[in-house]
């Protein structure tokens, strides 16, 4: 019987196709059969010249020590108060099984992943010298996973019990002698001091700020184990977890069919779901329409072999206490379906409605009629910067009242096209040129994160160039220094100026008025091909002739959607912010500087500056 009627949801493929296996004929059983240590393990355990088959128990303990899947199995450790079982959880082993350096996991939510993060930091304290820590994004979480999850851990097992003192603090625990256990809350002050760690592990990275991740992972520069383990549940495209597991070996779930190379059940959803005339629901492969009775019957298969980390992708339709109904009965019923697919398939996922600009709105603003200038009058520039380049767009108002971008450039000093005298400039120098090149009338400048440089460059055009800063919650779009309503103070170095030519944005309201004004079809250009500048390349690194239009404008401004986060659950009160799907959109904030200096610059504004 064919599927139900689908939903149509804008998903981003994951990963490119696997390269074709055939699935053997039991593949659990070989993965419980894995749990016996290879030949490296045994001598590790100094158990050389052993046969696998031949270990006695006292050699199983020596084991132990180097393989936490085979120590978990034997150590009576519960979970939930229920003796944990690998059989509810084969999809588990390949994990408790990798001893990689470094392993990141996107997964959907109640999939166990927590319980084998604690045990792996556990086992790894209990049998090292060494320090580690679990990272979480919320004090509240990381007090009652102490609390609820990891107390009862530590006590349903007579060598942790033993070695884990009772005395310890929520947040520490010390294990034997010479190892201990923290719990930070990334964020806090207490996670960003200088304890060296051996092991870190962050939890729900999708919650993380990737600077802390980065702040927090230099805690183990020093180490001689750098083990670093990131979980958490799917977010956006591109970004946190989906980001880090697209850079690893991308290890899908694979489970058994007719077909060679088997199915993922999340990439063909809602295909996989059939329903009988009775009403069962069940899942099915869409290609060879095989019943799939039990979706843990499979394997992980790399999709991107030879990654330098290991990755990998769980989802609930792997779940034995998640039923088919449940999940197609949650399709069906929901009012998030971006939730749907982060917590239930572990997939990344962009509502489409949240995602301002699209590929049709950018194409609809081009015009061939029309060609780049390199030289023009009357002119907005906005200039977006950072440590050693700037991002540039420059328009205009044309006589129909098109906004008409005649140049976008990205100047950076590190790109050889910039040197004099074979030596990097500042890529404030050619600011300077650009004001002159196109008789710039008004420009917004990003003030950070060359403060001194941005102030230098107002100076020199008074009146015309004014430096900005975002406000994350103010209520107007725009308040301007020279307006007296407002006198605004900029903090530079350590006393207060006064700084009169000066503009505070809001930063969701001023992007939203950009962005609105490119899908509304305000925006014009020229074709982007017709636009060619030496730029580096965001997939090589390497310094090439590129369609710089095409590869670093249109993508930036595809690459940022609008969420409403919930600050108070209890009142509802939320606050509307972008969020970055995998990179820093510099050419989105260009485009909002030069479009509040071209609104600025009519005659009638449709709002009102102070």
């Amino acid at each position: 019987m064919p599927a139900p009627t689908k939903r149509t949801p804008v998903v981003s493929p994951l990963t490119r196709s696997p390269a074709k296996f055939k699935l053997e004929s039991d593949p659990v059983a070989q993965m419980f059969e894995s749990l016996l240590p290879p030949q490296q393990q045994l001598s590790q355990a100094g158990l050389q010249g052993v046969n696998a088959g031949d270990i006695t128990p006292q050699q199983v303990q020596a084991l132990q020590r180097h393989n936490l899947a085979l120590w978990v199995s034997g150590s009576g450790i519960e979970v939930d108060h229920r003796p944990f079982d690998f059989d509810k959880h084969r999809y588990l082993v390949p994990l408790y099984m990798d001893r990689g350096r470094e392993i990141i996991l996107m997964k959907s939510a109640q999939m166990g992943a927590t319980i084998w993060v604690l045990l792996k930091l556990l086992h790894f304290g209990l049998h090292n010298d060494a320090k580690s820590c679990f990272f979480f994004p919320t004090e509240d979480a990381l007090n009652e996973l102490s609390k609820d999850r990891m107390t009862p851990l530590i006590n349903s097992n007579p060598e942790l019990k033993r070695a884990v003192q009772a005395s310890d603090t929520l947040g520490y625990k010390k294990i034997g002698n010479k190892s201990a256990l923290y719990l930070r809350h990334l964020g806090g002050v207490a996670s960003k001091d200088s304890t060296p760690f051996d092991m870190i592990a962050f939890d729900e990275v999708r919650l993380l700020a990737a600077a802390d991740i980065s702040q927090a992972r230099e805690r183990i520069s020093h180490s001689s184990f750098k083990y670093v383990i990131q979980v958490s549940t799917a977010g956006y495209p591109n970004a946190d977890i989906h980001k880090q597991f697209l850079r690893g070996t991308q290890n899908f779930w694979h489970s058994k069919c007719n077909c060679p190379d088997g199915v993922i059940l999340s990439e063909v959803f809602p295909d996989c779901i059939a329903v009988t005339s009775k009403g069962e629901v069940y899942y099915r492969c869409p290609r060879c329409k095989v019943r799939i009775s039990d979706p843990q019957n499979g394997r992980f298969v790399p999709h991107n072999p030879g990654a330098p980390v290991q990755s990998y992708h769980i989802h609930q339709m792997l779940s034995k206490f998640i039923t088919p109904s449940e999940i197609w009965d949650a399709y069906q019923t929901t009012d998030n379906i971006k939730e749907f697919f982060n917590a239930k398939l572990g997939k990344p996922y962009v509502d489409e409605e949240s995602r301002p600009v699209g590929d049709d709105d950018l194409m609809a603003c081009e015009n061939p009629d029309i060609q780049w200038e390199g030289k023009a009058t009357h002119t907005a520039m906005g200039v977006d910067q950072m440590s050693g380049n700037n991002y540039v767009v420059i328009a205009k108002r044309m006589p129909n009242g098109k906004k008409r971008i005649v140049h976008f450039e990205i100047i950076d000093n590190s790109n050889p096209l910039y040197w004099e005298a074979d030596k990097r400039m500042s890529p404030f120098k050619r600011l300077y040129q650009l004001m002159k090149e196109y008789e710039v009338d008004l420009c917004i400048v990003d003030a950070m994160p060359n403060a001194n440089e941005a102030m230098s460059f107002a100076r020199e055009f008074p009146k015309r160039v004014f430096v900005s800063w975002y406000i994350e919650q103010q209520r107007e779009i725009a308040q301007w220094g020279d307006r007296p309503k407002y006198k605004m103070t900029v903090r530079k170095g350590g006393p207060d100026i006064k700084f009169k030519h000066s503009v505070m944005l809001s930063r969701y309201l001023s992007i939203e008025l950009a962005l609105r004004s490119v899908a509304e079809r305000e925006y014009e250009w020229p074709h982007p091909k017709a636009l060619v500048q030496v730029a580096r390349n965001p997939t090589s690194g390497r310094y090439e002739p590129l369609h710089i239009f095409e590869t670093h404008f249109y993508q930036h401004l595809k690459a940022i959607v609008r969420q409403k986060t919930v600050i108070d659950e209890v009142t509802g009160r939320f606050k509307m912010e972008w969020i970055n799907l995998g990179l820093d959109p510099h050419s989105v904030h260009a485009l909002n500087y030069c479009n509040m200096a071209l609104e600025r610059l009519k005659r009638q504004p449709m709002f009102s500056f102070g």
